[in-house]
C-alpha cells in the first residue's frame, strides 16, 4: 500500500497578526519532519480525545482533507487548510494570553501539518515546536530555529478511517504534550476535543494494572522485592502531579537492585510496558491521588493479635522496617519510630535486660 505524505509548516507567533507558511522542500527540512513524526506516533505518554462534536473548525478541516483525498488538487486543498489551521491554532494561542496575562504565554514556534494516505486510513499529525535561540558557530551570532532534539512540544495525530463494509467514518485523536499536563488551549481551544477517559478512572486503572503485575510476578517469589517496588508504586501516585508512562518507570524501577538475584526484574518491567498495548488507561493524565487513597493502605498480619498496616509511600523504607533475628534465632521485625509516647509503651524491663545480656 503506498504511502502519499504531504507537510507544511507554519510560523506561529502570539504577538504577530498572522501565521507565516513555509514549504517543506529541503532534504534536510522533509528528514525533520519524517522523523518528527515517527517520533510523535510511537511516544508512550499519550492520551486519547474525541472532537467535541462534528460541526467545531477544525473537525472541518481535516474532513475537508479526508474527503477529496481522490482529487487532482489534493495538493493546494491540503496547503489551504493547513492554513486554516495555523490560523485557529494562532487564535487560540492569541485567546489564551488574553485571558490569563499574569500566566506564562504559549512561545513562538512552528506548528507542522502532514497527511499520509494509508487507503482506507488517513493520519493527519499536528506537531506544535517552541523555537530556540542558539549562538552559531561561523559567525557567532544568536540565530533562531527549531531544536534537532526534543522536538514535538505539543501533538495530536488525527485518525480518519473508513469502517469496512460501511460508509461510517472513525476519528480518533492521540494528544501529547511535553508539559506536566497537556494545555488547556491545545486539547480544548484549538482542536476542541475532550479526553476519553477522566483523571480518576485513569488513575485507577493505572494503578491497579501495575499493582497487579507486581504482585502476580514478586509478591510470592520476592517478598521483600515486591514490597519495596509496590512502596515505589504508591510513591509514584501520591507525590507525583501527573502520569508519564516513562517517567513512571523509571521512578518505580529505577537502578532497583533486586534482593532475589533469582527473579528477573526487566521482565517484570516489560511486562508492565506491555499494558500499552492494552489501552486500558491512557499515559499521560493528571494523577487523582485521592481515587486511590484506600489502595495505599496495606495491612500485614504480624500475628493473630498483631497487624502492620503502612497508610501510604515510606521514605527509606528498608531503614524504617526491617526483617532480623535475635540470639535465639526468633525472627524479629524492628520498626524505627520518632513518637515517645509509644516507645515508652513497649519500654519493657526484661527486653531490656535480654539485649544487654
Amino acid at each position: 500500500m503506498t504511502v502519499t505524505q504531504f507537510a507544511s509548516l507554519h510560523y506561529i507567533d502570539s504577538n504577530a497578526s498572522s501565521t507565516t507558511q513555509r514549504e517543506v522542500n529541503t532534504n534536510d527540512a522533509i528528514s525533520y519532519v519524517k522523523q518528527l513524526i515517527q517520533e510523535t506516533q510511537v511516544n508512550p505518554n499519550k492520551r486519547s480525545f474525541a472532537f467535541k462534536n462534528s460541526t467545531t473548525p477544525l473537525f472541518e478541516y481535516v474532513m475537508d482533507i479526508f474527503n477529496q483525498l481522490n482529487s487532482e488538487s489534493i495538493e493546494n486543498i491540503f496547503s489551504s487548510n493547513c492554513i486554516k489551521i495555523a490560523e485557529r491554532l494562532l487564535l487560540a494561542e492569541k485567546e489564551t494570553v488574553s485571558k490569563y496575562p499574569n500566566m506564562q504565554h504559549p512561545r513562538k514556534g512552528s506548528l507542522i501539518i502532514t497527511a499520509d494516505n494509508l487507503g482506507d486510513e488517513l493520519l493527519i499529525t499536528l506537531a506544535k515546536i517552541e523555537t530556540v535561540d542558539f549562538l552559531e558557530d561561523v559567525h557567532l551570532k544568536i540565530q533562531s530555529g527549531l531544536p534537532i532534539n526534543k522536538k514535538a512540544l505539543k501533538t495530536a495525530v488525527i485518525c480518519i478511517t473508513q469502517l469496512e463494509d460501511t460508509e461510517e467514518l472513525e476519528v480518533q485523536i492521540t494528544v501529547t504534550d511535553s508539559g506536566s499536563t497537556i494545555a488547556k488551549y491545545w486539547s480544548d481551544d484549538f482542536l476542541e476535543a475532550s479526553e476519553l477517559t477522566s483523571d480518576e478512572k485513569n488513575t485507577k486503572n493505572a494503578f491497579t494494572a501495575i499493582e497487579r503485575i507486581l504482585s502476580q510476578n514478586l509478591k510470592t517469589q520476592a517478598p521483600s522485592d515486591y514490597t519495596e517496588l509496590r512502596n515505589g508504586l504508591v510513591g509514584y501516585f501520591k507525590k507525583q502531579p501527573s502520569f508519564h508512562f516513562e517517567n513512571m518507570i523509571d521512578y518505580v524501577f529505577g537502578n532497583y537492585e533486586m534482593e532475589n538475584t533469582q527473579v528477573n526484574l526487566e521482565n517484570v518491567k516489560d511486562k508492565v510496558k506491555k499494558l500499552l498495548e492494552k489501552e486500558k488507561f491512557d499515559t499521560h493524565f493528571t494523577i487523582v491521588p485521592n481515587e486511590i487513597k484506600a489502595r495505599f493502605k496495606k495491612t500485614y498480619k504480624v500475628t493473630d493479635e498483631i497487624e502492620l498496616r503502612t497508610n501510604g509511600h515510606i521514605e527509606n523504607l528498608r531503614h524504617i522496617i526491617k526483617a532480623t533475628k535475635n540470639t535465639q534465632g526468633e525472627k524479629i521485625l524492628e520498626i524505627k519510630i520518632e513518637s515517645d509516647t509509644i516507645y515508652k509503651s513497649f519500654e519493657f524491663n526484661d527486653v531490656q535486660k535480654e539485649q544487654q545480656e
